[in-house]
Order: structure tokens, then C-alpha cells, then sequence
């Protein structure tokens, strides 16, 4: 046994660990990953990212204008991130030494509530005298804030999983989460604030009535898309293939707030990439990543995504979960192969890749857009300050872009993990009736 929160070896007879003193009432049944959650790992981040942007601020008037550029360019876009990085990895490490995961989950929920007000704090800098007396770094912590939170949230989820795996008991660690989920897709609504009232109602309408839509056509073909993906046949009964259970199958909902949020991305990058590629052939869809009117007026941009969350996502989003926290295998009689009982592999991959080419070619679009706009406007700004801007501008969009299609999403994945996940579970873990591998191996 191994201390939880310092990860020492124990001596089964101790009640504390003899190196941090923390109770033995809890630990890990094997040596714990390298990787945690432990200050060894957030205080370091938190402090060189604030050295960083700290120095940049007392240097900016002894350094050459080449390389305050480059120091600001820095500033801006890597330490000001790792300063929100290193605070979220550090309180989580507070709230997993607690036991109050769920915490966590607050903290994710932070980084989208607070967007709509960096949103207009930005503008609000930016369209004031303001700019000039902020500094570059300083603009960089309220810029990235929103997004850091957000993705320190994730990484710390993703490394309390990994630990959760070798404890010695099952720890609740999500609290909340339809609240957190309607509260934050709720507020993402003020960033409209400043818009006609009709029209901030009308999005708002838009991506709730999408969300709900999408969350139903999810639960009427979760099931069934799971076991064709299970099968390969729609003929389950003729199939070659039988569902087998290597362990004792436990179900229980865990899933947090920034589980929703990570598990939306998928369908979110599904809609962004076909979305991107359909704007080129179908132009009267009047859908145009590389217009700005695409963030001022997005109407059909919602449209779009709405009806790729209705007829696309559920063939991969919903089954992949159900099949994931399964956890069978498929015994295939004519191969005499084991397989995972997952999403059809090359359908998956074809999806990852696209996605993938999806997002890098929205980003370029709109790069090649900015770019074109600052170069004529540029005037005496370096190369490297040019850069910057372009930088900033086009994640900035790029964000406002995916957040548009990603709020149905959230909706659609909170609403479905609430009234859904279980039930379907259950229903497909019966339908599939997986048997022992033994007796399948035993009957060949």
C-alpha cells in the first residue's frame, strides 16, 4: 500500500504515514502514477509563469523594442495561460488532499462563466484609450483566462481519473452537474449583451431548442446505434459475433461537470468540421468561416451544427460512451478473435482525422483573413508584434466560433448524462447479455 497523498510505500500496520503524516484510512493499492495531482507539480508551474510575466513587466523599459516584442509575445501567450494553469492544478491538488474532487468541476465552470465578461472587458479595452496604459502580460491574464481555467480543469480531471483507477475505494467525485451545465450554458448568453433584445432572445431560444432536440434524437438511438456498432449487422441474432464480460460489470455515474464539457468536444469538433468543409461547396448555406459575419450573425451557423448534431453525432458521441464505460469484449466465432466492444474502429478514426483536418483548416481561414486585414493596416507594428496580433485575434475568433456550436452540445450531453446515461446503460448491458468468456471459449 502507498500513501494517498505523498505516495510512499506504507507497512500495512500503520495508521499514518511515517513521511507526510497523512491518515492510512485511504490509499493506493499500487505504486501511484509519477503524474498526479501533487504541489511537486502545480506550485513550480504557478510560480516560473508568474516569474515570467513579472519580469517582462519590470524589464519592458531596459530591453530593446525587438526583444520586448518577443518577451510579450511570450508573456502574452504562454506564461499569462500557465499563471491560470498552475493556480487551477494547485487548488485541485488542495481539493483532492480534501477529498472534495467536485471542486474541480466549480473550477471548469468558472472558465465558461466568466468568458462572457472577459469577452466585453476586452472589448471594452480595446475600443478605449485604456489599451495603451494596460500591459501587453496583463491583457494576456485577462485575455486567457477563460480558456486556461477551462483547460487546467481538464488536465486536473484527467490526472485524478488516472489515479482513481489504483485506489482502495470507489470516491464520489461529481456533484452538481446538470445545475453546473444549465447555469454555464445559460450564462454563456450575456456575451449577446449589447445585441438587439430580440435577437439575443432568439439565439438564445436557438441553442436551447437545438440542445433539447439533439438530446432527444440521442436517446432514441443510443441503443440501437451501440449495438450495430457491436454487432456490425443490423441482423443482431445472425451475427458471428458474441458479447463476452471478463469481470464482474459495476455500473455507476460519476461523471462531472468537466466530464460533460470533454465528452461535448466530440460532437462539437464533428459539427466545426463538416461545417467547414460544406461552406466550401455549399455557399448558399451562407455559412463562411473566413467571414466575420459568421460571428456577428450566426444564425445559420447554429443551424448547421444543429442539424449535424441531429443526424450525425448520434451514430458515434452517445454509443462510444455507453460501450467505454462497459467495458466488454466481442468474441468474433468466425475470425476466433477478442476484440474491445467499442465504435466501429475505421468509422472512428475516419471521424478523429476529419475533425482534426476540420479544425486546422477553420483556424486557417480565419488566419488568412486577419492576416490580410492587419498587413494592409500594419503600418509601422514589428513583424514579431504583427504576429502577436494575428495570433490573438484569430484564437479569439476561433473561440467565439466553437463555443457558438459547442453550447448546443454542452446542452444537448448535460441533459443526456442526467435523464439518459443510466437507464440506456442498463438497457444495453441487458439487450447485449454478454456471458462469460470462459463458457464461449469452453463451447469451441
Amino acid at each position: 500500500m502507498y500513501c494517498y497523498k505523498c505516495g510512499k510505500r506504507l507497512e500495512y500496520s500503520s495508521d499514518f504515514c511515517p513521511k507526510c503524516g497523512f491518515p492510512t484510512h485511504i490509499y493506493f493499492k499500487e505504486k501511484p502514477p509519477k503524474l498526479r495531482l501533487r504541489y511537486a507539480l502545480s506550485v513550480p508551474i504557478l510560480i516560473l509563469s508568474t516569474l515570467g510575466v513579472a519580469i517582462t513587466l519590470l524589464l519592458e523599459d531596459t530591453l530593446t523594442s525587438t526583444i520586448l516584442d518577443v518577451m510579450w509575445y511570450i508573456s502574452y501567450n504562454i506564461f499569462a495561460p500557465l499563471v491560470f494553469i498552475g493556480l487551477v492544478l494547485t487548488l485541485s491538488t488542495a481539493f483532492r488532499n480534501s477529498f472534495k474532487y467536485w471542486l474541480i468541476d466549480y473550477l471548469t465552470a468558472l472558465g465558461m462563466i466568466i468568458f462572457p465578461i472577459r469577452h466585453h472587458l476586452m472589448v471594452y479595452i480595446g475600443s478605449s484609450d485604456i489599451a495603451v496604459s494596460v500591459p501587453i502580460p496583463i491583457q494576456g491574464i485577462v485575455a486567457n483566462s477563460f480558456w486556461a481555467l477551462i483547460v487546467g480543469g481538464i488536465i486536473a480531471k484527467q490526472l485524478l481519473k488516472r489515479e482513481m483507477k489504483s485506489l482502495n475505494v470507489r470516491v464520489k467525485s461529481a456533484r452538481n452537474t446538470f445545475k453546473l451545465g444549465i447555469i454555464c450554458t445559460s450564462i454563456l448568453m450575456l456575451i449577446f449583451v449589447g445585441s438587439p433584445l430580440p435577437a439575443i432572445i432568439s439565439i438564445s431560444v436557438m441553442f436551447f431548442v437545438c440542445g433539447i432536440l439533439a438530446w432527444i434524437a440521442w436517446h432514441l438511438t443510443d441503443v440501437l446505434a451501440s449495438k450495430i456498432n457491436v454487432f456490425r449487422s443490423l441482423s443482431f441474432k445472425r451475427s458471428n459475433r458474441t458479447v463476452v464480460e471478463t469481470e464482474r460489470q459495476v455500473i455507476v455515474e460519476d461523471t462531472g461537470f468537466t466530464e460533460i464539457f470533454i465528452k461535448s468536444i466530440t460532437p462539437t469538433l464533428l459539427s466545426l468540421s463538416l461545417i467547414s468543409f460544406i461552406a466550401q461547396f455549399m455557399p448558399w448555406l451562407g455559412v463562411d468561416l473566413s467571414s466575420l459575419d459568421v460571428i456577428f450573425r450566426p444564425f445559420n451557423l447554429i443551424l448547421s451544427s444543429f442539424l449535424i448534431l441531429i443526424f450525425v453525432s448520434p451514430f458515434v458521441a452517445p454509443p462510444s460512451w455507453l460501450l467505454d464505460s462497459l467495458n466488454l469484449k466481442v468474441y468474433d466465432r468466425r475470425k476466433e478473435t477478442v476484440e474491445e466492444a467499442c465504435v466501429i474502429e475505421s468509422l472512428k478514426s475516419f471521424i478523429d482525422t476529419f475533425s482534426l483536418i476540420g479544425v486546422i483548416y477553420s483556424i486557417y481561414q480565419l488566419g488568412k483573413t486577419f492576416t490580410l486585414i492587419f498587413v494592409e493596416e500594419a503600418g509601422e507594428v514589428s513583424d514579431i508584434m504583427l504576429a502577436n496580433l494575428i495570433t490573438i485575434v484569430t484564437v479569439n475568433f476561433f473561440t467565439y466560433l466553437w463555443l457558438l456550436i459547442a453550447t448546443p452540445a454542452i446542452i444537448a450531453t448535460t441533459l443526456y448524462y442526467k435523464f439518459t446515461y443510466n437507464k440506456h446503460l442498463t438497457k444495453l448491458l441487458k439487450d447485449l447479455n454478454p456471458v462469460k468468456i470462459t463458457i464461449v471459449i469452453g463451447e469451441k
